[in-house]
């Protein structure tokens, strides 16, 4: 029984091991090179404002790539940074004329192709989904506190939420589910297809506000 259990343990791996190179992704404060704090401040828009910035990082800014065009993220305004284009997209470089810069999200979703079912990224009045944008440095990213929401390790969920939580093992499913949606499925039966997959079996924890960049976990209706 011990060694079935050790056996068991050594197999439950950290799900940041899984983040691909191109995506965005949080880091603990003490390991980041910036502050990134994201602000829903209406319903068509999120802003985030970066703050620590030195001359260690004179070329600092996230970047715009193609996948996170075809999610529906677009940019609506900056504050301090210069574009700069690339085959695959873009990227914001930090031109250092404020100490603090920013950048304002929007996204591309209207009519048939509204929410995140259809588009991977949705900003409402009363909650908003989008993914974390990558970024040339690491970076520490919280939530205003005014603002409620969560911070997953590759996305940002604004508004407020409640949680199922499931444990099998040395794993565990969050799910963040916004009160302003209708789910069309339970949690339990959307964790008992999570339970399932071949990616939460190699996992130590799955941790997802509605979904990840690349699939949707829970579908819902916006009024």
């Amino acid at each position: 029984m011990g060694a079935t259990s050790s056996s068991t343990e050594s197999a439950c791996l950290d799900p940041s091991e899984d983040v691909p190179l191109q995506y965005g992704h949080t880091v603990p404060v003490e390991e980041a090179s910036a502050n990134a704090t994201f602000s829903h401040i209406n319903d068509s828009a999120v802003r985030v404002s970066y703050s620590g910035l030195g001359s260690e990082q004179s070329n600092f800014g996230p970047d715009l790539p193609t996948w996170l065009f075809e999610l529906g993220v677009r940019v609506m305004s900056t504050n301090g940074f210069t574009v700069e284009e690339f085959e695959r997209g873009a990227s914001l470089i930090w031109n250092e004329s404020v100490a603090e810069p920013s950048v304002t999200f929007t996204t591309a979703t209207s009519g048939e192709l509204r929410g995140v079912d259809r588009t991977g990224a949705v900003i409402e009045s009363e909650w908003a989904f989008i993914p974390l944008p990558p970024h040339s440095h690491s970076i520490n990213a919280t939530i205003d506190e005014r603002t409620a929401g969560f911070v997953g390790d590759q996305v940002l969920l604004f508004g407020e939420y409640s949680m199922y939580e499931r444990s099998v093992g040395c794993q565990s499913i969050k799910l963040y589910i916004p009160e302003s949606t209708d789910p069309a499925e339970p949690p339990n039966e959307i964790a008992d297809s999570l339970e399932q997959t071949p990616l939460f079996n190699r996992m130590k924890e799955v941790e997802s506000p509605v979904l990840r960049p690349s699939s949707c976990y829970i579908r819902h209706t916006l009024g």
